[in-house]
């Protein structure tokens, strides 16, 4: 980056370079324990020799050391793209949305309505949701349409889960008619059965209660059908 500045003239012979401040975003869910200075990876030298030693660190921020409520009484653009990142159920999105709109007024942050929007359409990617924010200014109508989206996602996953629900009632429903026949056919074959038997068979998933039924109809022990 600083030799693109030198190649374009953006920093000319007698100046000095403009700092860089690396910063390092972590969302991982264990600590952060790997060194922060390179320093720290390199053994020190003797004789005053350790001066030489590379020295480079970054600035360390864990998202995951910020709840809700400490980012939310935080007024910058940083401490709202974390709250966006940390957000699984699209809750704050608005809210947030809302804020960073209002923060990046005017045409100085131009550069920097640019950079949000492309990490905004990152999260919004990563919820399952394919978003174009070319600009920031529109964050008010992509507020209330992630909104809209969260409801109706509600409702489809309510709807699926009772979908779902019916699904599995009828397949334990045959799954307890399998068993139920299984036994009835151990008992006329092998006579009454004790409770562990009966327990064994009620609780067997339906490929071993067809592989049982099969067993049923060749000859041998009880101990054979069951395996």
């Amino acid at each position: 980056m600083w030799q693109d500045l030198v190649r374009a003239k953006r920093v000319r012979r007698g100046q000095k370079l403009p700092p860089v401040l690396p910063i390092v975003l972590y969302r991982g869910k264990r600590p952060w324990n790997a060194a922060v200075d390179i320093a720290d990876l390199v053994v020190s030298l003797p004789g005053g020799f350790d001066r030489f030693r590379p020295h480079s660190s970054y600035l360390l921020l864990e998202e995951n050391r910020y709840s809700d409520e400490m980012l939310a009484g935080l007024q910058n653009v940083v401490a709202a793209l974390f709250r966006l990142e940390s957000d699984r159920t699209g809750e704050r999105y608005a809210e947030v949305f809302k804020a960073l709109a209002r923060w990046l007024q005017g045409p100085e942050n131009e550069s920097l309505r640019r950079a949000v929007a492309i990490w905004i359409q990152r999260v919004l990617a990563r919820a399952g949701l394919d978003v174009d924010i070319p600009e920031l200014d529109n964050l008010l109508e992509v507020g209330s349409m992630m909104e809209e989206n969260l409801r109706d996602r509600i409702r489809t996953a309510g709807q699926e889960a009772r979908r779902e629900g019916r699904q599995e009632g009828r397949q334990e429903g045959r799954q307890d008619g399998q068993a139920e026949l299984l036994l009835r056919q151990l008992e006329r074959r092998f006579g009454p059965l004790d409770e562990k038997i009966r327990a064994r068979v009620s609780t067997a998933n339906p490929e071993t209660l067809m592989d049982w039924a099969d067993r049923v109809l060749t000859p041998g022990r009880l101990e054979d059908v069951l395996g």
